[in-house]
């Protein structure tokens, strides 16, 4: 196989079983405790009840590993035939078991899903900062729930409304007063 027909083929499997496990984290979630976190100001608590945990990216793990082996015996098949000094044939074999593949595998697959995990708690905290910077809750579930928007701006109770064209005009409780 060359390195393009093992991207073909392990590149879509990869892809599914990250869409699988943002998949899991979603229908895992309990809105109604992320909402109460987010409506006491609580961020960070509204992104640990999201519960994006490694353990939910394993079928990603799994993939790679069969990437990694697939990636391992191509290379393996495709180094060159060579004889040793008796004039026997060395057979090559790659081993996913081998203790530096091992090795290798587990850093690899673990680095790669703290950093997804990681990026995921980190965008979400920065996507609902940002929402609360504006004032605005994040949408929820699509835009049926969504709440509608406060006005930006409401002038003082009985303060005159400087950029009203009319200077008599006096605002009360939000209003015009007649």
């Amino acid at each position: 196989m060359t390195f393009d027909e093992l991207l073909a083929k392990y590149e879509p499997a990869l892809a599914a079983a990250f869409r699988q496990a943002i998949e899991e984290i979603k229908s895992g979630i309990v809105l109604r405790v992320v909402v109460e976190r987010l409506e006491r100001g609580d961020l960070n608590g509204a992104v640990e009840a999201m519960q994006i945990e490694p353990e939910a990216f394993s079928a990603l793990e799994i993939a790679l590993q069969e990437a990694f082996n697939a990636g391992g015996t191509n290379a393996v098949a495709e180094l060159p035939k060579v004889m040793d000094p008796q004039g026997n044939r060395v057979i090559w074999r790659f081993g996913v078991r081998n203790p530096v593949a091992e090795a290798i595998l587990r850093d690899l697959s673990s680095t790669m899903v703290t950093h997804i995990t990681d990026d995921q708690q980190q965008g979400i905290r920065q996507a609902l900062e940002q929402g609360a910077c504006q004032r605005r809750q994040p949408e929820i579930d699509g835009p049926r729930r969504r709440r509608p928007a406060e006005p930006r701006h409401r002038p003082p109770r009985g303060r005159r409304d400087r950029s009203d064209p009319v200077p008599d005009r006096v605002y009360r409780a939000g209003a015009p007063a007649s």
